[in-house]
């Protein structure tokens, strides 16, 4: 009886040990086969709360921009930058929170917001989102007049 107690023991402890090495290594494991598809994130942006994209929507100051962001593989950061365009250079106006859970927006959902621009604005600007699965930003422009 004592031999099988030793081994019961030895035989928990391993499944313990197996089940910590895949937590650790969860690329290793079925993580990796779940998640192989990466996609980047899409950001759209219109005048009209029923059209989803415009190229180039032209929005009057006051007036709402509507906002529509496919997630990607790994999601977005829960925020868009508003920039100014200025030639080559690009000055930042403005951020806004696209309202998900937490400080990411999960992936591969759709996310929309609306967003008031400001009475002062004239010109082209740009709304970028930070995609986290390529680590760069995703861009969208838009003219005020």
């Amino acid at each position: 009886m004592d031999n099988d107690n030793k081994m019961l023991v030895m035989a928990a402890l391993v499944i313990v040990a197996l089940g910590f090495i895949g937590f650790l290594f969860g690329d290793l494991t079925g993580f990796a086969a779940r998640n192989s598809q990466k996609t980047l994130s899409r950001l759209y942006l219109s005048s009209d709360p029923n059209i989803i994209e415009e190229f180039n929507p032209v929005v009057g100051p006051t007036d709402f921009l509507y906002i529509t962001v496919e997630t990607g593989s790994a999601g977005i950061k829960d925020e868009v930058a508003f920039y100014e365009q200025l030639g080559l250079n690009s000055r930042r106006r403005a951020k806004a929170f696209m309202d998900c859970t937490g400080y990411i927006c999960r992936p591969n959902r759709v996310e929309t917001k609306d967003y008031k621009i400001p009475s002062d604005w004239n010109g082209d600007y740009c709304a970028k989102v930070y995609d986290n699965e390529f680590k760069e930003d995703i861009e969208a422009c838009f003219t005020v007049e």
